[in-house]
């Protein structure tokens, strides 16, 4: 959105869908990695596979925190590009290699937006928790500035 157009609605458009995004990756990448150390049968080393996992997840936050800084001295496009392959990276991956593990029961339903926006709305918390990030974001746009 924001290598389109620069101005400060598409910045604040783009925050908004960056915040809601990953709330929904933090919860569906510990889903993959519970299904996947289940799928290979490695119930005993879960404590220690999800420690390391987290571990370098917040590494690779606060490295990418420094790098960004780096490439924005040069240009903040650079910065939005860079994110932009970063994360499309592992959609390819995602769409292309994962599959989805035999024990899990292909004749579910599928879940349906309708339903989870219902719920969402009839549970005002939600909607409170997912805005944080979004409030955060717009009150650091003078810091950004």
């Amino acid at each position: 959105i924001v290598i389109v157009d620069t101005s400060f609605l598409s910045f604040t458009i783009s925050m908004l869908v960056q915040g809601l995004s990953y709330t929904f990756i933090s919860g569906a990448s510990d889903a993959l990695l519970i299904d996947s150390i289940y799928a290979a049968n490695e119930h005993e080393s879960f404590e220690k596979v999800n420690a390391v996992a987290r571990f370098l997840s917040y590494a690779a936050v606060f490295a990418s925190a420094a790098l960004g800084g780096l490439i924005a001295k040069q240009s903040l496009i650079y910065v939005y590009i860079a994110t932009v392959l970063t994360q499309g990276i592992p959609l390819i991956i995602l769409v292309f290699f994962v599959k989805e593990p035999p024990y899990k029961d292909k004749n579910l339903d599928g879940i349906r937006v309708k339903k989870i926006m219902q719920y969402v709305h009839s549970r005002r918390i939600f909607l409170w928790l997912m805005s944080i990030d979004v409030i955060i974001s717009i009150a650091l746009i003078p810091i950004e500035a």
